[in-house]
């Protein structure tokens, strides 16, 4: 993904009782939920990530369940755009 882009990652989605949902990154908690998001509707689970940032890389893991069974989807997010600026130190002097 580009760098200030955004995108919607759809999946379909068929299960009775309505699944529960969740979403991590990297093992974790979500960073930003505000951008990065999942929705549900119309049969349809949608992974959204909104102004990507360069720390938005990684691997996010959605994670359906109900009294049936339980499945995941594994969505690896690269960023592209500008790196940071090479730094040079100085070399000392003696």
């Amino acid at each position: 993904m580009k760098a200030g882009s955004s995108t919607t990652a759809s999946l379909i989605l068929a299960a009775f009782p309505p699944p529960s949902v969740t979403l991590t990154f990297n093992g974790g908690s979500v960073l930003d939920d505000k951008r990065v998001s999942f929705k549900m509707a119309d049969g349809k689970l949608s992974f959204v990530v909104e102004k990507v940032q360069k720390e938005d890389a990684g691997q996010y893991v959605l994670t359906v369940d109900n009294q049936f069974g339980k499945a995941t989807a594994t969505i690896t997010v690269v960023v592209l755009g500008k790196c940071d600026s090479p730094t040079f130190d100085r070399p000392r002097r003696t």
